[in-house]
């Protein structure tokens, strides 16, 4: 009898020393796998490009984790960025960019759309393909797991699948693809795009041996476009947090908190990018509406890049606002563990921010901003974390901050659910994924 393969290739094209949350799963898989008794290679560009960068992260890669790097034929984030918008909105030929821009320069927005579908990223395809295929042969890699997004590195996973079709396939998606991203995130797409993509993601699908989503609305909707793929194939696997991190970071922030003082002002921590799906302009305009003595009380801190198109949110405000820039994530967490609440905006109720979840290790609890029914304010019931108030209802919001206010004020000790917090440790996280390769046996999340 022979014995299974537990050799796993993890494709991420969000890998340190990029930095931000994008990684963070990747990484865990890297640091925990191995105690399952998984070999762990890494896919990754040498050049990757994005908004962010932490090279602390790199300290965070075991010695034992193989990682292979290709380089990928990208420009700079900033320019990529803006031609990308550029090409999307002469493409989707709407409104004074129709009659503004000439047929030559729509022509050539489609023609790079359509050859760089779903997204820029695509180009990595080019050497990493050809380098995963050299690396499941050299090394006898029995299964492959892609995370993304980039949605363009699930094509990579299909495609090494069609090309060794030996192995085993997982396709992690981090976001929903066809809902999420396309409706909430890149409102506007053009009717060829969200077609492309729903052929794309069903490819996906046929071709993967597990499909994982990290919220079970996001996993319901995804089998929603799958209806003849068999039900085991679909699994949920949520994000989480990394205990070994949070206890450095709260060890740093004692001081902090003490030399602050404890009931000098309420500080409210925002961490992550600010864009519109998750938006906090509910947050402030409930704020702004507070009575002077408690407004005057509030310290918000965004910590994080923001997005310049709804950067206008911030101006203006009655309140007490600290905008930093993005930071290393042991620096950020300091921050979370130095505060008294910790702000979350998710405007869809189908995701979850997956900085929640180093939330929840905080120990903070936690003020959402979100739909009442959604995947965030359910999260935060089944933990005991924390409030939601929905955005659509102003009056909720602010009756959650004259909560909050009243709690800081009276010192109303905080008393989460530890131990459902404790199933989001992402080294218990590890060995869902452990067993979905050969050899494993399957856990529940």
């Amino acid at each position: 009898m022979t014995e299974p393969n537990r050799k796993v290739l993890i494709v991420a094209y969000q890998f340190p020393p990029l930095g931000g949350v994008g990684p963070q799963r990747a990484l865990s898989l890297c640091r925990y796998l191995p105690d399952y008794g998984i070999e762990v290679h890494v896919l990754t560009p040498r050049n990757g490009v994005s908004h962010t960068y932490d090279p602390t992260l790199l300290n965070r890669i075991p010695a034992g984790v193989r990682v292979h790097r290709t380089l990928t034929p990208e420009v700079p984030y900033k320019l990529r960025t803006a031609v990308w918008k550029l090409l999307k909105r002469s493409a989707r030929g709407n409104g004074a960019t129709e009659t503004a821009a000439p047929p030559a320069t729509h022509r050539l927005a489609n023609f790079l759309q359509k050859a760089l579908f779903p997204d820029p990223q695509r180009a990595w395809a080019l050497t990493a393909v050809p380098a995963g295929v050299r690396i499941i042969r050299e090394y006898g890699i029995g299964t492959v797991l892609v995370t993304a997004p980039p949605f363009s590195s699930l094509l990579i996973g299909a495609e090494l699948k069609q090309r060794c079709p030996e192995i085993r396939l997982i396709s992690d998606f981090r976001d929903e693809w066809l809902e999420f991203y396309l409706d909430d995130v890149s409102a506007g797409a053009a009717p060829w795009l969200r077609s492309r993509a729903e052929q794309a993601q069903s490819l996906v699908t046929g071709l993967s041996d597990f499909v994982v989503a990290v919220t079970p609305s996001s996993l319901q909707r995804i089998r929603a476009h799958a209806t003849a793929e068999p039900e085991e194939k679909f699994v949920y696997i949520p994000n989480g947090f990394d205990r070994e991190l949070t206890h450095s970071s709260q060890s740093a922030a004692v001081s902090a908190t003490a030399a602050r003082g404890s009931n000098e002002k309420l500080v409210v921590t925002y961490l992550g990018t600010v864009y519109k799906p998750n938006s906090p302009a509910a947050y402030l305009d409930a704020l702004d509406r507070l009575p002077d003595e408690i407004r005057s009380r509030f310290e918000t801190r965004f910590i994080g890049r923001i997005d310049p198109a709804i950067e206008g949110i911030f101006r203006n405000r009655r309140s007490s606002i600290q905008v930093l820039d993005f930071m290393p994530q042991a620096d950020a967490m300091r921050h979370l563990f130095d505060s008294d609440y910790l702000l979350a905006a998710m405007l869809s109720g189908q995701t979850v921010v997956a900085k929640l979840y180093e939330y929840l290790a905080a120990g903070r609890p936690i003020l959402a901003i979100t739909p009442s029914e959604g995947e965030v304010a359910r999260l935060l019931r089944e933990t005991r974390s924390g409030w939601a108030a929905d955005p659509e209802r102003p009056e909720s919001v602010e009756a959650m901050l004259h909560s909050a206010y009243s709690a800081w004020f009276d010192r109303v000790p905080f008393q989460p659910a530890h131990s459902a917090i404790e199933r989001y440790d992402r080294r218990q996280l590890a060995g869902v994924f452990a067993g979905l390769i050969p050899g494993g046996e399957r856990c529940a999340a």
